[in-house]
């Protein structure tokens, strides 16, 4: 349950890093808001190694179940953050954000956060709560239809950023 804890957490925590590379690619600078967004993300991610050792030492308990899911759901609140900041801000950019990368990214996001409550509701059914996050295989299915959304947005002309976007 550890190892499979940790797993879980890294597998999660590259997600972020590669979603928080993207949307960092659209800019050139930044300015006090988004510092602010990203140290509270920073502030969640600094939560997982306790959170995932809380759920692999006592995934017998709902709540330590509830604790790393919740993490998982602030992070990825914190996330949906720093993206529409970044989205809603493109004089901090060389260029705006595509409009098709930014509805794929809220996917992916807005999925794990419906995931980690999906994994919170398991776990009092479960021999075992830990075995609620076995939800988070969801993601397989949520990351490949957000990259055919953001395709998509980018052959339907999605890809041109829009300020009535928001």
């Amino acid at each position: 349950p550890k190892a499979i804890s940790w797993a879980l957490s890294f597998f999660v925590l590259a997600m972020f890093w590669i979603g928080h590379h993207r949307a960092y690619a659209h800019l050139r600078r930044t300015d006090n808001t988004l510092l602010g967004l990203n140290l509270l993300q920073l502030a969640f991610v600094s939560l997982m190694p306790f959170s995932s050792a809380l759920s692999g030492e006592y995934g017998t308990t709902v709540l330590s179940q509830a604790v790393f899911s919740a993490n998982m759901a602030i992070l990825g609140v914190s996330a949906l953050c720093v993206l529409r900041y970044v989205h809603r801000h493109p004089e901090l950019g060389s260029a705006p954000m595509p409009l098709a990368r930014y509805r794929g990214a809220r996917l992916r996001i807005g999925g794990l956060i419906v995931i980690s409550t999906v994994a919170v509701a398991l776990a009092p059914i479960l021999p075992r709560p830990s075995m609620g996050n076995i939800a988070f295989l969801l993601m397989a299915v949520v990351m490949p239809a957000s990259r055919v959304l953001e395709r998509r947005g980018m052959t339907s002309g999605d890809a041109e950023p829009s300020a009535a976007a928001h």
